[in-house]
């Protein structure tokens, strides 16, 4: 598991083997999102493989100072409060996600959810300012060439799409800024002509 790790240029380091009860990290919800977060139980108990070596921003779940094992067998014993189950840890344009739970329990089912659609969100989030920049520039093409032609008609024609296109987006103002130049520079040429 160590070497895997390595790969990705992380310290971390697998750790101890046990159930106790863990809490949900609140630089987490910084890293997934508040509305994600609101998705994950609290707290719970988890028997789990553990990593350590995880700095404290890439741990989801974490033990507290009462935090004990759990174990039909064996007497509570306090945990390692640097040791984690579950990390979560910004990689390159990805993610790189850990859960050592070995039961499939209800949270870490909720977990698991919140990192593949925290990740989902990114790539559709990527997705949509490719789409938007490509029909941004087409349409920019396109209104330049009217202006060059003097086709007043398609011009005003290709005017309404653009400020639908920016509405429709919720448009920053740096977008609106091109819109005023393209515009500027039309009512120019058409001043000059």
């Amino acid at each position: 598991m160590d070497s895997l790790w390595s790969i990705f240029g992380l310290p971390w380091k697998y750790g101890d083997y046990h159930r106790t009860t863990f809490y949900l990290s609140q630089r987490m919800k910084n890293v997934i999102g508040q509305d994600r977060a609101a998705s994950l139980l609290r707290e719970y108990s988890m028997k789990a493989n553990h990593l350590k070596k995880v700095p404290e921003r890439s741990r989801v779940y974490v033990p507290l100072e009462q935090s004990q094992t759990q174990s039909a067998v064996f007497p509570p014993s306090s945990v390692d409060q640097g040791q984690t189950p579950a990390a979560f840890h910004k990689y390159g344009e990805g993610w790189v996600g850990f859960i050592g739970d070995v039961n499939n329990e209800q949270g870490s089912q909720a977990l698991l959810m919140a990192m593949l659609a925290a990740k989902t969100l990114l790539c559709l989030l990527e997705i949509h300012q490719c789409v938007w920049e490509a029909s941004k520039e087409s349409l920019q093409d396109q209104i330049l060439a009217a202006c060059s032609e003097k086709d007043a008609s398609r011009m005003n024609t290709l005017l309404d799409q653009w400020r639908e296109l920016l509405s429709s987006q919720a448009a920053k103002s740096g977008s609106v800024g091109i819109l005023q130049q393209l515009l500027d520079g039309y009512n120019t040429t058409a001043a000059l002509n």
